[in-house]
């Protein structure tokens, strides 16, 4: 990942998700999501990444998409650990 990890800006963790912020020269691009935004944050991705009059290309979503999916591997155990003691 390299230098282009260091674009996605960093957020606490905790049981909502944080935006994905996505800073790209001087544009900074924020998505905000929740579990059931997921196949229309990632249609909307791509199709950002299909418009040239849009200053978002194919290796930046493909960046958000892998924070969305770090971010999923994270907030799930909490969600079902969470989901677990309110049915107690």
């Amino acid at each position: 990942m390299g230098r282009f990890a260091q674009q996605l800006e960093k957020t606490p963790a905790h049981d909502d998700p944080e935006p994905i912020v996505l800073r790209r020269g001087a544009r900074t691009w924020r998505f905000v999501w929740s579990a059931s935004d997921i196949p229309e944050l990632v249609q909307t991705l791509s199709d950002m990444a299909e418009n040239d009059l849009i200053d978002l290309d194919w290796f930046d979503a493909a960046l958000v998409i892998y924070e969305l999916g770090r971010r999923l591997e994270t907030i799930s155990p909490r969600h079902a650990a969470k989901n677990r003691s309110e049915a107690s």
